[in-house]
């Protein structure tokens, strides 16, 4: 995954929080079911919750964007 921020020093902030980060989606998306996310719109709702929860935690800037760069799903 990877995410596009609005200036350098959320950059910044992304990387010091990096845990936490990954604790959140790991949390979200392990209560996800595949019919949630077996859809366009299912992954374009996962991206919005991750962003606006990853901005929820930053003081610098925000996420603008959310990209799923690798995505494995098992039925």
């Amino acid at each position: 995954m990877e995410l596009e921020v609005t200036n350098a020093d959320v950059q910044e902030e992304v990387e010091k929080i990096k845990p936490k980060i990954r604790d959140y989606i790991i949390i979200i998306v392990s209560g996800k079911t595949f019919n949630d996310i077996a859809t366009r719109e299912g992954k374009d709702e996962l991206r919005e919750k991750i962003k606006n929860q990853i901005n929820l935690f930053l003081t610098k800037g925000q996420i603008s964007k959310v990209y799923f760069t690798e995505f494995i799903m098992n039925s």
